[in-house]
């Protein structure tokens, strides 16, 4: 199968952020003050840090921001209050792969329908992208998925 991952330009995954109502996270630093790609390209995978776009933000959830992902661990127990989750939750962290597309929440505690409806965007925009040709593999690495399912089960 073709790595599609590693055909997307920049600009794809722009236009795709854009169909979500998502862009990229710009401003984030490293723990030695360097900035942060808001893309990191792999050979198989496509790390995106990006931020809904009709969210606010201000200096004091940005500095939080940083922290958190900046190697201040992120845990359950820190992040209890509800004032410290408006905070973060605004960032979302995305791996984009051939045929899914996963996101972190910055707390562990949601997966929602917005990620079913993302991960189901992702297909569609790929799909487009890629023509027949995709659809095709998309179909022969979900049967492979199920196969090895019921491996396991057995």
């Amino acid at each position: 199968m073709k790595n599609y991952v590693k055909l997307l330009t920049e600009q794809d995954v722009k236009n795709f952020l854009k169909q979500n109502n998502l862009v990229l996270y710009d401003g984030l630093f490293d723990k030695n003050g360097n900035p942060l790609k808001s893309i990191e390209k792999e050979n198989d995978f496509i790390f995106v840090r990006c931020k809904h776009i009709n969210r606010e933000t201000n200096s004091i959830k940005d500095k939080i921001r940083n922290m958190v992902f900046n190697g201040f661990p992120i845990s359950s127990l820190l992040f209890e209050t509800k004032s410290v989750y408006d905070f973060i939750s605004d960032t979302e962290i995305i791996f984009m792969e051939n045929f899914s597309l996963s996101k972190i929440n910055a707390c562990e505690n949601e997966e929602n329908i917005y990620d079913k409806q993302l991960a189901e965007s992702y297909y569609n925009y790929m799909a487009n992208k890629f023509g027949e040709e995709y659809i095709n593999d998309y179909k022969k690495y979900k049967k492979h998925l199920k196969d090895k399912e019921n491996e396991m089960s057995l």
